[in-house]
């Protein structure tokens, strides 16, 4: 059986203190600020992964269940840069678009460039003129994290920008996400901010659509704008997409203000699921792919490991 917790503060030693969260029972937590007068459940043991975690807020949480496996810093609000996309295609999607639908790019999507210059960020390679579906957007902007496709996607809705975000904000709240807040659809400006608590709560959403999961999953995706023929090849640069994880849905993001950005929802060979995100992640060098990894495996045999406790 697995035995009751007890948790000791520095400056109330022996003393219990019961630990809630109403979205779901807390199985791990490194920062006691985030569980601080909070309850557990008195059949679940307290852990956290043995390796170091860079980034400055983390959490993992049973997909289907929304029980929290682990948190760091986890209700701490942070810029969460290109993460923003998920919540566009999430207003995109409800919305049931046409994904056959021709759009004509306008010289309106370019306004993304007032945010950085166009090497600084990931751009559809097209002008004012051009023609592509919605679904060419749609992938362009997931794939590829192309900000001016996210804003010829929102502009394709008929909704003026300032309404497209007041949806996606208005989403945000219905999802609970009450530590969110959008001023653009693209994540580039960093005042789009959340937390990993309520990335998690949209991860469990979004990535229960398969339109998500064939988007970010993708490789790559080619089309051709429709009035010139030139060919278009989106690659997605997400290096979780070549390790050995089993992924249905994940999304990457980077700024200066953000660092960089992860959210990932992942499964194992028995069906157990999994998302994991990590925020504020400074190290170089794919440091935050290889941490978030590692922080999926833990959180899955972790996972396996308390239904194994159960079942005894």
């Amino acid at each position: 059986g697995i035995c009751n917790v007890r948790v000791i503060l520095a400056k109330e030693k022996e003393k219990k203190i019961n630990l809630t969260n109403n979205q779901g029972t807390v199985l791990g937590e490194s920062n006691i600020k985030d569980i601080k007068n909070k309850r557990i459940d008195k059949n679940l043991i307290m852990s956290k992964p043995d390796f170091n975690i860079n980034a400055k807020s983390a959490i993992v949480v049973d997909a289907k269940t929304g029980k929290i496996l682990y948190a760091k810093n986890s209700g701490q609000q942070m810029p969460i840069a290109s993460i923003t996309k998920l919540m566009s295609a999430k207003v995109i999607l409800d919305l049931d678009p046409d994904w056959r639908k021709i759009i004509k790019y306008s010289k309106v999507d370019n306004d993304v460039f007032k945010y950085a210059k166009k090497w600084e960020m990931a751009y559809l390679y097209v002008n004012p003129g051009d023609t592509m579906t919605v679904k060419d957007l749609f992938f362009s902007a997931l794939v590829g994290s192309a900000n001016n496709a996210v804003y010829a996607l929102s502009r394709s809705t008929g909704l003026l920008r300032r309404d497209f975000v007041e949806t996606m904000n208005r989403k945000a709240k219905e999802m609970g996400m009450e530590n969110t807040h959008f001023t653009e659809p693209s994540g580039l400006n960093p005042s789009n901010v959340s937390t990993a608590q309520d990335l998690a709560k949209l991860g469990r959403k979004i990535f229960n659509n398969f339109k998500i999961l064939e988007a970010t999953t993708a490789k790559k995706y080619a089309f051709s704008t429709i009035n010139t023929k030139k060919s278009h090849i989106i690659r997605n640069r997400n290096k979780l997409l070549f390790s050995d994880l089993y992924i249905l849905g994940t999304k990457t993001g980077y700024l200066n203000e953000a660092g960089h950005c992860l959210i990932v929802k992942a499964k194992d060979k028995k069906g157990n699921e999994i998302i994991v995100v990590t925020l504020g992640n400074f190290k170089s060098g794919g440091n935050y792919f290889k941490e978030t990894e590692k922080l999926v495996k833990w959180g899955l045999e972790r996972y396996k490991s308390e239904m194994g406790k159960r079942q005894k």
